[in-house]
């Protein structure tokens, strides 16, 4: 699922990956028959270059080889409904570099400020959009006044649901390059009073991303605590936030244990910060999927 190689190569290994859907022991050897050898195109960026154009083509790529619903699989509730009764929505995921710092952009509507909760740009989907890509875009620029010109879509994660599983989301990384949050006004009518930009480097910390237990697999939450406003983000959107920043990090072991430990724990495993984390840790996630399938 993580693996994200090149060419033929890729194609190849998202065929079989495909064919074990229902083997959770056969897709992990294949992961880690794939992990293991040294011509995978993933590499370890340090944090200050995770988001220059090689990355964000990295990036692009890992985003493009999800096969496997990921996020939706962390929200309770979320099989309620058949997926082709839930409206849907587009959210974006606004990486972008603040004071030359790799950062994610945040949102605050006065709901959020009463809460001291941060959001990310979101929007129901329109019939006229044509796509959730453009829906997410719309939400950018309602916002944030971000023209889609101006925005590089990297790609989409798997869809995932709201908390009371009624709508779909869709999750779109975007770059928006240099930004500065304070200039950043919504084009129209808009709830959000103010945004705030949180550095890579303090989302990676254990200060800022911390877990809360769930009674669902995996049976832990994400949730982050911001310096800047004093705002968390929690819930869904910590969830897709969390997800984002696993396929950012690529395979830096830096970051293995502080995003894959507490979900290896859950899962009765002892984490170790190597190239191997990436597919261990999905291990219960892959055999939840698997159980949801047979079911």
């Amino acid at each position: 699922r993580r693996a994200g190689l090149n060419g033929a190569r890729e194609m190849a290994l998202v065929q079989m990956l495909r064919r074990a859907t229902m083997c959770p022991t056969t897709t992990r050897n294949i992961i880690s028959r794939s992990l293991s050898n040294p011509s995978s195109h993933q590499t370890e960026p340090d944090v200050m270059d995770m988001l220059l154009p090689e990355h964000r083509h990295r990036i692009g790529m890992d985003l493009q080889n999800l096969t496997t619903p990921t996020a939706k699989n962390l929200v309770a509730g979320m099989f309620s409904k058949r997926e082709k009764e839930r409206p849907s929505a587009g959210l974006m995921i606004p990486l972008c570099h603040v004071h030359s710092k790799p950062s994610v952009l945040f949102t605050i509507t006065d709901e959020d400020k009463q809460h001291e909760s941060c959001s990310f740009p979101y929007e129901m989907h329109d019939r006229d959009d044509g796509g959730l890509v453009v829906t997410a875009l719309r939400a950018g620029y309602k916002e944030l006044g971000l023209l889609p010109a101006d925005v590089e879509v990297l790609g989409t994660m798997s869809e995932g649901v709201d908390a009371a599983g009624e709508v779909a989301i869709t999750p779109v990384v975007a770059y928006l390059g240099d930004v500065q949050p304070q200039l950043l006004k919504p084009a129209r009518s808009s709830q959000v009073c103010s945004n705030i930009a949180a550095p890579l480097e303090e989302l990676l910390s254990p200060e800022c991303l911390t877990y809360k237990d769930s009674p669902h697999p995996p049976f832990v939450s994400p949730s982050f605590k911001l310096k800047a406003g004093n705002a968390t983000l929690d819930g869904v959107s910590a969830m897709l936030l969390h997800g984002a920043l696993r396929i950012v990090v690529g395979r830096n072991a830096r970051y293995m244990d502080i995003l894959y430990g507490p979900f290896m724990k859950a899962a009765g495993k002892e984490p170790r910060a190597n190239s191997d984390t990436v597919c261990k840790c999905s291990d219960a996630q892959a055999e939840y999927d698997m159980e949801h399938r047979e079911k």
